[in-house]
């Protein structure tokens, strides 16, 4: 049996749980020799101002080698390779395949000078969405540069299968067998945890998760339409930071979406967010976490409380421990999946109604996951096993 090498390509640090249960069948199969490449992401990371496209910044680079550092991987690191050489560097292992998790030109234009149109014409590229599950009706889940030129896309569900088939991906890209973040997320359930915050037994444990996409920006600098508008955060920023000062026996851990910051630097009102940190963390009782895996943080809680999309299915799938949904009231469209994350949450559209649920936890009744687990998990235990044998039965056939 011929076996081929292929390449996880890491965008940051919250990828690996994407690709570790690919990675470790990769290692212990006859199929596939894995090789671990970090690459270098490259955004303006300065207090102030919007940040400039042309200046190159390294963000997170740290973080994402101190995943894969944690994990005990061997990798490489891109960014010690010259730009001009990094594509031959790559093309020297003879890969049959690079797994990607971005469906988006902003990873890669900055480190090859090339897009991912350009790039698949030397490579196989098989997309594996960073985000898990797809929760919402939107074209980016469907017509993006990854899904059009990639040589296989894993799906995560029926749902998604739908919409690349809708958008004419050919169904012969597609691979439906569970999304093997999703799998690792249910492993959560194993673990013990570990809180961010000492002195916590007998305290209430709460994650506060606020989406990137607050609707009081209607587009991105480049004219680009938000279509998610999920965040609440500059409504509710001056309730967390109150109840977190009126409660000592209450933790709260906040854990904001990667993009919250950088949206804010594109709309320059990110001293908003820089302020509240100042006066968040001078306090006993609550932690910002603003990288690296959540698994651990996950574990350790009682409760989440959110405005986003994809902790509102990955908690249940987690923990099956409470969630509050704060709607935005204009966000995009929750699909089947979406709708099944809405339906275990506990659903407020302000923070005087966040906090009335935190002061009487009876009205958190308990919520069963199950179905949820059930829908987007249909291979338990094989979900990469089935990926690994498409992968190379496809190749076999091609090649």
């Amino acid at each position: 049996m011929k076996k081929y090498n292929v390449i996880f390509l890491v965008q940051n640090d919250v990828t690996w749980n994407c690709f570790s249960s690919i990675y470790r069948e990769c290692l212990n199969s006859e199929e596939f020799n894995p090789i671990v490449m970090s690459l270098p992401i490259w955004l303006d990371t300065s207090d102030t101002g919007a940040p400039d496209p042309l200046k190159k910044v390294e963000m997170y680079d740290k973080n994402q080698n101190l995943v894969l550092d944690n994990e005990h991987i061997d990798y490489i690191k891109l960014k010690d390779i010259s730009e001009q050489d990094r594509v031959s560097y790559m093309k020297s292992f003879d890969p049959a395949i690079v797994f990607i998790a971005t469906k988006d030109d902003g990873f890669f234009r900055p480190a090859f000078s090339e897009d991912i149109q350009s790039l698949s014409t030397k490579f196989r590229f098989v997309y594996i969405p960073y985000y898990g599950a797809t929760q919402v009706d939107a074209p980016i889940h469907s017509n993006a540069p990854a899904h059009i030129y990639s040589w296989k896309i894993i799906a995560d569900s029926p749902v998604y299968v739908r919409y690349l088939l809708e958008d004419n991906i050919p169904a012969s890209k597609i691979i439906n067998f569970g999304h093997p973040k999703i799998e690792e997320i249910y492993a959560i359930r194993t673990l013990q945890g570990k809180w961010p915050i000492n002195n916590s037994e007998g305290k209430l444990k709460i994650i506060w998760a606020p989406h990137w996409s607050l609707p009081e920006y209607a587009h991105w600098p480049n004219g680009s339409p938000n279509l998610l508008k999920f965040g609440t955060f500059l409504q509710t920023y001056k309730g967390f930071l109150n109840y977190a000062r009126n409660n000592p026996n209450v933790q709260i851990a906040l854990r904001p979406h990667p993009m919250l910051q950088l949206w804010l630097k594109y709309h320059r009102v990110h001293y908003i967010f820089r302020e509240f940190l100042e006066q968040w963390n001078a306090l006993p009782n609550t932690a910002c976490i603003l990288n690296g895996l959540y698994n651990e943080l996950f574990a350790a809680s009682d409760i989440l409380v959110t405005d986003g999309i994809s902790f509102l299915i990955e908690y249940p799938i987690a923990t099956n421990k409470p969630v509050i949904f704060i709607d935005s009231g204009c966000h995009g469209r929750f699909n089947e999946i979406g709708l099944m994350g809405e339906k275990y949450a506990h659903i407020t559209t302000s923070f005087d109604q966040v906090e009335e649920l935190l002061d009487n936890p009876l009205l958190l009744e308990h919520r069963d996951a199950s179905a949820i687990v059930d829908f987007l998990i249909p291979n338990y235990g094989n979900t990469a096993r089935k990926i690994i044998e498409s992968l190379y039965a496809s190749l076999i056939y091609e090649i």
